[in-house]
Formats: C-alpha cells, structure tokens, sequence
C-alpha cells in the first residue's frame, strides 16, 4: 500500500468537491438555495463526485488489495455523469423559461394521467423502453425522452463495469497464481461483452449531449435571447461533449481504455492512464460546475 500519483489527483479533486458540497450545504442552510430546485440536481452530483474521489483515494492506496473501492468508484462516476447530463437539460429549460416564458422542453402536468397511467408509466421507465415510453403519454416533452434514455443507458454503463471490474479481480479466488495478462485472455469473451455495453451506454449520453448541443444551436437564433447567459451555456454544452466523446472513446479504443493491461501498474493506475482519465473526464465534469451556477 502506498499514496501514488492516482490517489494524489484523487484526493486534490476531492477537496475541490467537497468545498463546493460544503458551500452548497450551507447554501441550503439558509434557505438561498431551495430543495425544490434545479440545484439541486448538482448537489447530487457534487455529493456522488465527493463519494467517488474518495473511492479514487482509497483505490490509489489499496491498490487491487479492494477490487471492490475499484467497482464502487466505476459506479459513481458513471452515476456523476448521468446527474450532471440531467442538470444541463434542467437548466436549458430554466434559462429558456427564463427568457421565452414557455417551451416544450419539459413534461405537462403529470396530475393529468390516471393513477394506472402514472403506474404504467413508471413501470416502463424502470424497465427502460426509451422509444415507446415517452411519446405515449408526453408526445412534446423532451426532458421525459432525455429520462428514458438516460436510465437504459446508464444500465448499459453500470453492467458493463460492473462486469469488467469482476473479470479483472486478480485477487479473486478463480484468479488464483494468474498474471493480469493471463487474467484479461482467460476472461478475453466476458470482458469483450463489458466492452460493448460500456460503449453502447455512453453512445446513449453522447446522443443526447449531442441533443443538447442542437437546443443550444437553435436557441442562438431565437430574438429575445440573452448572449451573455447564452454564452455560458454553450461552454457547459462543449465541456460536456468533450466528456461524452472521451467516454465513447474510452470504452471502445484499447489504448485508451480500462480493459487495457498497460493502464495499470502493481500499485493500481498507470500516471498515464491516470492523466488522461483526469484531464478528459474530471477535470471537464468539474468545470461545468463554476458557470452553470451562474444561470
């Protein structure tokens, strides 16, 4: 066990989370920031990022002795970048509410479907059927179609590494007296499978960045818009296309990838792999914080 360069970059991104968490805590407090906000959605994604770096800290000590901190931190960040995708549509549509006064980004009234139909309607998003689901019951409302997408493919995300980190356990018993090499040919089909639902699930959300990026487009055209907000809009939507293009890359490109035996060392991450992970998926995650606040 020792305190490498992973656990360090780790535990800097942490602090800077955790700072944000506690000014958003207090924020909440008192009664600036209210629950029933669009906020709030950045709050659980802050709290899931301070989670998730501590899993990297704890990952950048241990090493594969916890296979476990490896799965949990995969999980959180994928569940990060699912809040964060959702905070951006939720802020779109206030920033257009905001500016036109009404739009057909979000969902009518739910209070108008029957108690079967809400039942139903729940059923079918838990199950994931991003094409039927929506336009039954919501035909204009966007942020329902960006909802379904969302839970199926981040689904496809979570399985996948779910999968990946079981068929990378040196540590594991069926494991036993393998090299990570020996490790990766044995498990070689299975982790091909990981691979594929990891690429498929981040396809989902570069989909719907790309979605984004085409209300944005649009919205420049509009009279009536605010540039200086719109601005800062922009920037969030190209930060995070920048994170959904990396993670498409990331689990389809071997060299780029996790499933990669030249992405780790004995004592976890490659300085590398651990730049590159940093650099084109923290850092651009975290950036979107600062100026989403701002509108």
């Amino acid at each position: 066990m020792s305190f490498n360069h992973a656990a360090a970059a780790a535990l800097v991104f942490g602090a800077l989370y955790l700072a944000l968490w506690c000014y958003m805590a207090y924020m909440y407090s008192t009664r600036q920031y209210k629950w029933a906000s669009r906020t709030t959605v950045l709050f659980v994604h802050t709290s899931l990022r301070v989670a998730s770096q501590a899993c990297g800290v704890a990952f950048g000590v241990l090493a594969w002795d916890s296979p476990v901190v490896f799965v949990v931190y995969l999980l959180l960040g994928a569940e990060g970048y699912i809040t964060l995708t959702i905070a951006a549509f939720y802020f779109l549509h206030h920033y257009l509410l905001a500016h036109f006064g009404a739009l057909r980004l979000l969902r009518p009234d739910i209070n108008s479907l029957t108690k079967n139909q809400e039942g139903l309607c729940l059923v079918e998003m838990i199950l994931g059927i991003p094409l039927y689901l929506p336009w039954r019951y919501w035909p204009d409302d966007r942020i329902a179609i960006v909802d379904a997408w969302l839970i199926p493919g981040n689904a496809l995300i979570v399985g996948g590494g779910v999968m990946m980190a079981a068929k990378m356990d040196v540590k594991s018993p069926e494991h036993a007296g393998l090299t990570v090499d020996e490790v990766l040919k044995r498990n070689a089909r299975h982790l091909a499978t990981a691979k594929v639902l990891r690429t498929a699930g981040y396809g989902v959300f570069l989909v719907l960045i790309v979605v984004y990026c085409g209300f944005i487009v649009k919205t420049w055209t509009r009279p009536g818009r605010s540039n200086s907000t719109l601005v800062i809009v922009t920037i969030v939507a190209m930060l995070l296309f920048i994170r959904g293009v990396f993670g498409v890359l990331q689990s389809s490109m071997n060299n780029l990838s996790y499933y990669n035996p030249s992405s780790y060392r004995a004592d976890g991450m490659a300085p590398r792999f651990t730049a590159m992970e940093y650099c084109l998926a923290v850092v651009p995650e975290f950036a979107c914080l600062t100026p989403a606040r701002l509108y």
